[in-house]
């Protein structure tokens, strides 16, 4: 999801609240890092990607770091 601003950062903090762990995509890296520092400041782990989802390679690049940190 899209989560530097927005919808995106709105559906974030409901999952947070839910008790998830999140991993946030965006292109806009500074909103993502806001999204993400004021879910931290909550005890939620949190792991930020800076992704273009209208590029298929971008997409494809940031779901193999996902995945990664999954291992």
């Amino acid at each position: 999801m899209w989560t530097g601003s927005g919808l995106g950062r709105l559906m974030a903090e409901q999952f947070a609240s839910l008790g998830c762990r999140l991993v946030l995509w965006d292109i806009n890296s500074d909103g993502n890092e806001q999204t993400a520092a004021k879910l931290r400041q909550q005890n939620v782990k949190v792991h930020t990607y800076t992704c273009d989802v209208s590029n298929s390679d971008s997409v494809y690049n940031t779901a193999k770091k996902v995945i990664a940190l999954s291992v």
